[in-house]
């Protein structure tokens, strides 16, 4: 697998990137939740983990925020990605691609995740500006329920309710009410106008061994016990996005960003999300997803080996 940047896990190799100019798919005007949520579902991204092409290290979200001709970047959280070699990318139109290119970012729970598609999807526009009492909502995909290989991707409603001066872990700088789901890391919390404010990664109730996991501190660190203490609230918790933009020319992460300055839109009714929408629209639906992996396994020229590691992760 390809690394690039320094990160998290201590990688050292370095690359720049650079991408062309696209078109901008939010508008500056108010718009409806289910309107919004059209405007997320376009790049709103599943993503697959695999350490070694065998088994399933686990699931998470991520969107795309740049292209460059055929490449395309997703960013997501570092958490999402760590100890994964391989990585399957399902897009809204259902197609699934593989890759094996990841970059991270220096001290933040950041990564983008390259692929290459000859397909035509829209990039996510970024503002960089976030308020605290602002209507947000949270795109992203859960795992499975128990006993189901149907994964639903969540759209959910809530209001910026802290912007923090100093970031706790890994660039997390604001708060918000919109209850999340495991699985939903890396999707993007988006403003009344269909930009990304935020990257989604972190929402409670969380265990401290759950925490130190995921961020591979020992359960003893005082920063695993604040952790805890803050997911244990309600809250959820995301990275600004003027941090990943900030951050990625730090890191020599060099992409063209369609970034929007101006402020967001009042919230137009109605303002439903997409958790009790129905029917579920098909883009937003993996009805059985050992299919989806097995298309993943075939891309990636992996053995059949792939599919009993998602039995195994997902319990199917």
């Amino acid at each position: 697998m390809r690394h690039f940047s320094t990160s998290l896990l201590g990688l050292s190799t370095t690359a720049a990137l650079v991408a062309a100019p696209f078109v901008s798919v939010a508008p500056a005007f108010a718009m409806t939740g289910p309107e919004i949520n059209q405007i997320a579902q376009k790049t709103s991204v599943h993503i697959l983990v695999s350490p070694d092409g065998e088994t399933i290290a686990g699931t998470g979200s991520g969107f795309i925020v740049a292209r460059n001709g055929d490449k395309y970047y997703v960013a997501t959280n570092a958490h999402v990605t760590n100890g994964g070699e391989y990585f399957g990318i399902r897009l809204h139109d259902k197609e699934v691609v593989a890759s094996e290119t990841v970059m991270y970012f220096d001290g933040l729970d950041l990564a983008v995740v390259e692929f290459e598609s000859s397909r035509d999807y829209p990039v996510a526009t970024l503002a960089p500006t976030v308020d605290v009492g602002q209507d947000v909502f949270v795109s992203g995909w859960p795992p499975p329920h128990p006993g189901s290989n149907e994964v639903v991707r969540q759209f959910i409603y809530g209001r910026v309710s802290a912007d923090l001066t100093q970031d706790f872990y890994g660039g997390y700088e604001i708060s918000y009410s919109a209850p999340t789901d495991v699985g939903m890391s890396g999707g993007q919390v988006v403003d009344a106008s269909g930009r990304v404010v935020a990257i989604h990664g972190m929402g409670g109730p969380m265990t401290k061994g759950a925490i130190a996991q995921r961020t591979r501190l020992n359960i003893n660190d005082p920063v695993v016990a604040t952790l805890a203490s803050a997911t244990n609230s309600g809250l959820n918790y995301g990275i600004p996005i003027s941090t990943f933009i900030n951050q990625a020319a730090a890191n020599e992460i060099y992409l063209n960003f369609d970034v929007a300055r101006d402020a967001a839109q009042p919230l137009g009714a109605p303002i439903a999300d997409a958790r009790n929408a129905d029917p579920v629209s098909p883009a937003d639906r993996i009805d059985d997803v050992s299919n989806s992996l097995s298309s993943i396994a075939t891309l990636l020229g992996i053995a059949g080996e792939v599919i009993n590691g998602v039995c195994r992760f997902f319990g199917c």
